[in-house]
């Protein structure tokens, strides 16, 4: 007997103030450049779109990029805060440290 599971994401990306970054022109091109990346990835997007200010992505992740398999061996040597606070600065979120663990 085998199992079969698949996850599937949305993720929203919204731009700083909701300043409007799409238009009719661009976001065409803007989503089939999205869907294009992650089918490299062997992931599939089954639908990208959204609005002037922000996109909707919905999606798998392929299981040969997905880290998650690791993660009690990569916890030995850095921790989840440590891991969460590196990646919410290395993609330039704001937050509030102590919102984040309380």
């Amino acid at each position: 007997m085998s199992t079969y599971t698949r996850f599937l994401y949305q993720l929203v990306f919204a731009s700083k103030d909701h300043i409007p970054f799409l238009s009719s022109a661009n976001q065409d091109i803007l989503f089939a450049y999205i869907a294009g990346v992650l089918k490299n990835q062997s992931c599939h997007s089954y639908i990208v779109g959204g609005a002037c200010n922000h996109i909707h992505i919905i999606t798998h992740i392929h299981p040969t990029i997905n880290y998650v398999k690791n993660q009690a061996e990569h916890h030995k040597t850095v921790s989840f805060k440590d891991e969460l606070l590196r990646l919410l600065k290395e993609h330039s979120v704001d937050y509030k440290e102590e919102y984040l663990f309380t």
